[in-house]
C-alpha cells in the first residue's frame, strides 16, 4: 500500500499505467486491488498470476503491460518524488535498452553489531554515486527499482524462473541475470541516481539465518 501510495500520484493516466501482478495471493489482495482501481479507474489494472515466484509475475507483467517503457518496483519499494520522470528522460534522451536507479534501505529494526557495510548489498542497498553513469557486471539494476524498454524481451526472453525468488527461498539474481544478458548483447546499461527507492528491509532478514 505504501509503495503505490507513492507511485499513484506521479503516473498520469494519458501517458502511463500502473500494473500490479497478485502473484497467487491467499489473503486480501484482491479486494484491496478491486478497490484501488474503483479509486483509479484510469490509471490502475490488475493481473492475476498463479504461478509463485518473482520471474513468473515480472514475466506476466511483460506479457500485460500496455506501454513501450516497463518500470519495475518490488511491492516493498517506495519510489521517490522524481522516479518516474528520470527514467522517462534516460530513455528519451540516450539510447540505453536498461537503467536502474539507486535503492535505499529502510530496517524493520536495529542492525546487529555484524552487520556492516560488507552485507549491505545482500539486503538490496545499492548507490552507485550522484552521476548517471554506464553500468556493467557485476554492478547491475537492482529488481527493486529497474527500467526497460518493452521491445527487449521479445529479443533476449524473460527473467529465468529458475533463478527466481519464491517464497522464503534464496534463490535469486534473476534481474542480474537478464541485464548481463542484455549487456553480453551490446546494449547499454545506465545508473540514474535521481530514480531514487526506499525499499523496506523485514526485520527476520537481520539474522545470521
Amino acid at each position: 500500500a505504501e509503495s503505490l501510495a507513492a507511485l499513484l500520484p506521479l503516473v498520469d493516466a494519458r501517458t502511463g499505467e500502473v500494473l500490479v501482478v497478485d502473484n497467487g495471493s491467499t489473503d486480501d489482495t484482491p479486494r484491496i486491488l478491486a478497490e484501488l482501481i474503483a479509486a483509479h479507474p484510469q490509471t490502475v489494472r490488475a493481473v492475476r498470476e498463479d504461478r509463485r515466484g518473482l520471474s513468473a509475475a515480472r514475466n506476466r507483467a511483460v506479457r500485460e503491460a500496455r506501454g513501450d517503457l516497463l518500470l519495475f518496483l518490488d511491492d516493498d519499494a517506495v519510489p521517490a518524488p522524481g522516479w518516474l520522470e528520470a527514467y522517462r528522460t534516460a530513455f528519451r534522451e540516450t539510447r540505453a535498452a536498461a537503467a536502474g536507479g539507486p535503492v535505499e534501505p529502510i530496517f524493520g529494526g536495529a542492525l546487529p553489531d555484524w552487520l556492516d557495510e560488507r552485507f549491505l548489498p545482500y539486503l538490496t542497498a545499492w548507490d552507485r554515486g550522484r552521476e548517471v553513469v554506464p553500468l556493467h557486471y557485476n554492478e547491475l539494476p537492482r529488481g527493486a527499482n529497474m527500467g526497460f524498454r518493452r521491445a527487449l524481451f521479445a529479443d533476449y526472453g524473460d527473467f529465468l524462473e529458475q533463478l527466481q525468488r519464491k517464497g522464503t527461498g534464496l534463490r535469486t539474481c534473476e534481474d542480474i541475470e537478464f541485464c548481463l544478458r542484455l549487456e553480453r548483447g551490446g546494449e547499454e546499461i545506465l545508473y540514474l541516481p535521481p530514480a531514487l527507492v526506499r525499499h523496506h528491509v523485514a526485520r527476520q532478514r537481520l539474522s545470521v539465518a
